[in-house]
């Protein structure tokens, strides 16, 4: 619950430095992008809900949404 007081900590199982994380504006997920990968989490039980790989990812259009960029330069929204 994002309401209370607390620390959402992720580890990321491979190690690799995380370079982005966002929480939904509803709290509800959030993403974490390291390297060439960016994936989707359950806030309340932190089950991996889907996986982006070859790109870098950020909430779009009010929190609906998922737009990533891959290293083609290309951006894709993901429902």
């Amino acid at each position: 619950d994002l309401n209370k007081p607390g620390v959402l900590q992720y580890q990321p199982p491979d190690g690799r430095t995380l370079s982005a994380a966002q929480i939904a504006p509803d709290g509800r997920a959030f993403l974490v992008s390291r390297g060439d990968r960016t994936e989707l989490f359950d806030t309340a039980t932190g089950a991996k809900l889907h996986a982006f790989p070859g790109h870098l990812g950020c909430f779009a259009l009010g929190g609906t949404k998922v737009l990533c960029a891959a290293a083609n330069n290309r951006l894709t929204v993901y429902d």
